[in-house]
C-alpha cells in the first residue's frame, strides 16, 4: 500500500494543490475512498466489517485513471478507453492479489487468507467520481511555466 501511495499520490496531490488546502482535499479524497471501500465491503459481507488502506489506495488509482497528461487539468470521461484500460488493469491486479493471498495462506497452513476485493472496488469507483468534483488547484505549476 505504501508503494502504491508513492506511485499514485503525487499526480493527484499536484492537481489538488501543494498548500494546506490541497493537503486537506487529498486527505478527504483518501479517507472518503477508504470509507467507501469499507461501506461496500460491509454491504456485501455484513458479518465481516473491516478497515484497511487498500480501499483508499484503490480510490487514488480510480482518480488517477481519469487524469490527462502532465498538466492534469482535464479529465478523461469515465467511459473512455483510457479509463477502461485502467479499470481492466485494476481488475487484473485484484485477481492476482486475491489468488496470491489465498495461495499464501494455504501454503503456510494458516488457512485461506481473504482479500476484500469489495473494498477495493468501492474505493476505485468513488475515486473515479470524486476526482471530477474536486477543484483543480495547481495554479503554481502554471506560474512556474510562465517564469
Amino acid at each position: 500500500n505504501s508503494a502504491a501511495l508513492v506511485a499514485l499520490g503525487p499526480g493527484i496531490a499536484q492537481r489538488l494543490g501543494r498548500d494546506a488546502l490541497g493537503g486537506l482535499l487529498f486527505a478527504a479524497l483518501y479517507l472518503g475512498c477508504g470509507l467507501a471501500g469499507v461501506a461496500l465491503a460491509g454491504l456485501m459481507m455484513p458479518d465481516a466489517w473491516l478497515l484497511g488502506a487498500s480501499g483508499a489506495i484503490c480510490g487514488l488509482w480510480g482518480a488517477g485513471a481519469r487524469l490527462v497528461g502532465p498538466g492534469r487539468e482535464e479529465l478523461h470521461p469515465i467511459f473512455s478507453q483510457a479509463v477502461g484500460r485502467s479499470a481492466l488493469s485494476f481488475g487484473v491486479m485484484n485477481l492476482i492479489v486475491v489468488v496470491a493471498a489465498g495461495a499464501y495462506g494455504l501454503a503456510s497452513q494458516q488457512g485461506l487468507i481473504l482479500v476484500s476485493w469489495q473494498a477495493h472496488l468501492g474505493g476505485f469507483v468513488l475515486g473515479l467520481l470524486l476526482v471530477g468534483v474536486l477543484p483543480v488547484r495547481f495554479r503554481w505549476l502554471k506560474d512556474l511555466r510562465r517564469a
